[in-house]
Parts: structure tokens; sequence; C-alpha cells
């Protein structure tokens, strides 16, 4: 069982840690060639790779055009669900954070970034749209560590009880080979004692040769 306290251990190292919720806040960014509002979004229990993947899946969904750099994905001409049919841009880094990921977006709309100051209503819209992406992509990373423990838990929970099974019938070879061997030290003093008769047959039969062939000898 000593993989699965591991893998429990990391999920629940601190009780802060692992209640980290998704939180989003304005800022402003170097995202979309210069320092422009953006909205920055922590998503606990996600992973880079599989972030990045459900983000482009996001923007492709919305009609996007995605373009991606070493830094940043960018979708072109994104109309997303809800917002109107007018198609905006969208630019995100990514970065790593102790338990999760950090995502910087910033949306180009009309040739202008959005932010809360210019177009509150709009933005507050924005918002809503990155926490349910943002929720989404948490829920599905607790959901795969717990498989992994799941599974885990599963391999180790199989291990368990081949090592009973093979434990019972280590202890039934034992007992076996307890009567095996009471069986054979009762044989051994068996054979014991029937070798001393017959050692002493033998004695007596060699007299009685001895005698009989002086006896042979005897007759001319």
């Amino acid at each position: 069982m000593r993989n699965v306290a591991l893998l429990i251990l990391m999920l629940f190292m601190t009780n802060a840690a692992w209640a980290q919720n998704v939180s989003i806040e304005n800022g402003i960014d170097q995202i979309g060639s210069g320092y422009n509002p953006s909205l920055r979004v922590k998503i606990p229990h996600t992973e880079e790779k599989s972030l990045k993947k459900s983000w482009t899946s996001f923007l492709k969904t919305n009609g996007a055009k995605v373009r991606k750099s070493r830094k940043e994905i960018k979708g072109e001409h994104t109309v997303i669900n809800g917002l109107g049919s007018e198609s905006i841009e969208i630019y995100a880094i990514f970065s790593k954070e102790t338990e999760g990921m950090l995502m910087k977006v910033a949306f180009l709309k009309a040739g202008v970034f959005v932010s809360p100051t210019g177009d509150a209503t709009y933005m507050k819209r924005l918002e809503t749209i990155m926490y349910d992406f943002a929720l989404k992509q948490s829920k599905e990373g607790v959901n795969k560590k717990l498989e992994a423990v799941n599974d885990q838990f599963k391999k180790e929970k199989k291990a368990q009880q081949k090592l009973i099974k093979n434990n019972e019938r280590m202890a039934s070879d034992n007992e076996n080979m307890k009567k095996r061997i009471e069986s054979n030290e009762k044989q051994i003093k068996e054979n014991k004692d029937k070798i001393e008769q017959t050692k002493q047959n033998i004695e007596n039969h060699s007299q009685s040769l001895e005698l009989l062939r002086s006896k042979m000898n005897e007759l001319k």
C-alpha cells in the first residue's frame, strides 16, 4: 500500500493547497505584443499540456483560427457563443503554479483590448466564460488525480490479495510438511527399532550358519 499512501500524501499534503479554488482577477500583462489589460485565471489541479489542449479546442469550437508560438496561443476571428456575432482576437499565455496553472488572457475587440474601465459589462461576461472554462479544467484535473489514486489502490489491493493467498498456500504447505516430518520421524524411529532387530537376527543367523558349517565339516 506504500504507493497509494504516497499519492494520497501528495494530494493532501496541505489543506490550503487542496482547498485552492478557481480565481480570476484583472491585470496588465505583457501579452498580445505589448502590455495590455488581461484576465489572470488561476486553475488549480490542472497540467499545462491538458490545459493548452482544452484551450485550443475551446477556441476552435468558437470558430477561431488558432496560431501557436512557444509562449502564446492566439485565437483569430473568434466568435464566442453567447457574446454576439462580433469577432475578437484572444491571446493567452500560460505559467505553472504550485497547485496547477496560471492562465493570462487578453481580448482584442474592434482594435482595442477589453478592460474593466473600457467595457465593464463585456469584461464581466468574459470573466464568466473564463470562470466556467477554468472550473471545468480544474474538475477534470481532480478527477484525473482521483482516477490515478483509485487505479493504484486497485493494483495494491490486488497485490495484497495475492500476498494473502501466497501466505495461506505456504502456511498450508508448512502444515503438510510438519505432518510429513512427524510421519518421517515416526517412521525413522520404527526403522531404527527394525534395524536393531534385523541386526540381532543377522547375528543369530550368522551363528547358525557357522554352527551348520562346522557340523557339515564333521560329516565325513
